[in-house]
């Protein structure tokens, strides 16, 4: 299990045993020690939010390869597909290089957008 963290959350163990997972300032989530990104087995994950604009995606058809070619690189990635707009959003621990080669190699060439004008 991976669970996006912050760079700067700490945690800590309370009386319960449970612990204290420090977010954000003035912000916490109490967990049990099973289930924190600190805890056994688990791993921290960085994510990377990018916009990506697809002149070749047009249908959902088109979206769906889109989506499996992203997964291809990262199974648990968060992929939002817009085909009208042709733009896709992808929430992944790849490197956007990475993303832009499959999915070139997929036949859907692929250029970054910064967020604001990706919709």
């Amino acid at each position: 299990m991976s669970l996006p963290v912050p760079e700067a959350s700490s945690a800590r163990a309370d009386h319960t045993g449970q612990i204290r997972v420090k977010t954000f300032p003035g912000e916490s989530l109490t967990l049990p020690r099973w289930q924190t990104p600190h805890g056994p087995g688990n791993t921290i994950r960085r994510l990377n939010m990018v916009h990506f604009h697809i002149p070749d995606m047009t249908c959902g058809s088109c979206a769906r390869a889109v989506i499996k070619a992203v997964q291809s690189v990262d199974p648990e990635a968060c992929i939002e597909t817009d085909p009208p707009a042709r733009t896709v959003r992808v929430e992944s621990v790849a490197d956007v290089s990475a993303l832009l080669a499959v999915l070139g190699e997929a036949g859907y060439p692929a250029e970054r957008r910064p967020e604001a004008t990706a919709g």
